[in-house]
């Protein structure tokens, strides 16, 4: 067999950018998968992607495959990462930037997606203002949540997957006990792993022992916090909110299958 130099693989119809934030001060790496063709009519349905580092790429295989074959409706994703980080540093950022959960001031972080990443998508796109959705996992989904908080009517799809709502003292949770909300018709999904709470599964750092470990799934109590959140979002009659529990699942193994569903939950035909 006769071999090629390497050369790295490429994902279609994909671009990158990275630029600072004047309201958060931090800078991230922003990726966008424009479909193929002309825009519909009313413009690109809308994937706004927290995490792309974990979850861009998949999306990209992923609506390209479905889309291809009638299920969904073709979408532009933009994915939000950071710059050149290494795992350690990008845990951080993510902290600093998602799990702000305060009831009456949206989150830098949420600012910046209102008002400068937006703009900027809809200065260089056609998208439909109408089908705009975000997705965030774990601590990711409380980015969603402080979205949902704070300004619900910019988009019209939230999805929180497996949220984080132990992070800074159950913050987020609090948020939206504080006070009702109105949240303007949005469609609402809440999803989780059915072994998130067994400590049989339980993941965490490797420096931490198995006894560590299942104290952190017990703590953090992920599947009765996300419950606690649909019966407190549900008393929001504007919204429709829905879930879905993945059996057979721990906090690591469902991230891409919640990714799967939030794709079909946001664009299906």
């Amino acid at each position: 067999m006769e071999i090629s130099s390497p050369s790295p693989v490429p994902l279609p119809e994909t671009m990158q950018w990275d630029g600072r934030s004047q309201a958060s001060g931090q800078s991230y790496r922003i990726y966008a998968h424009q479909p193929p063709g002309p825009p519909p009519a009313k413009g690109y349905p809308l994937l706004v992607l927290t995490d792309a580092e974990l979850f861009f790429a998949s999306a990209v295989q992923q609506v390209s495959a479905r889309a291809a074959m009638g299920d969904i409706s073709a979408p532009l994703i933009v994915g939000v990462g950071f710059v050149d980080a290494d795992p350690a540093t990008v845990q951080t950022r993510r902290m600093e930037n998602f799990g702000a959960g305060k009831a009456k001031e949206a989150s830098a972080f949420t600012t910046f997606l209102t008002t400068e990443l937006l703009p900027w998508v809809d200065s260089r796109w056609a998208v439909d203002p109408s089908s705009r959705s975000l997705f965030g996992f774990s601590l990711g989904a409380l980015a969603t949540l402080d979205m949902l908080l704070h300004q619900p009517t910019k988009f019209q799809q939230y999805i929180a997957a497996s949220p984080s709502l132990w992070w800074n003292d159950g913050a987020m949770l609090k948020a939206f006990q504080a006070q009702p909300r109105h949240l303007h018709d949005a469609r609402i999904l809440v999803s989780w792993g059915d072994e998130e709470e067994n400590p049989a599964r339980a993941i965490g750092p490797a420096h931490l022992t198995d006894e560590e470990r299942a104290g952190l799934v017990r703590d953090a109590q992920m599947i009765g916090n996300a419950q606690a959140l649909v019966r407190q979002l549900r008393q929001n009659r504007s919204a429709s909110v829905e879930t879905w529990r993945f059996p057979d699942e721990n906090h690591a193994s469902v991230a891409w299958l919640s990714l799967s569903r939030a794709i079909g939950f946001a664009l299906q035909r």
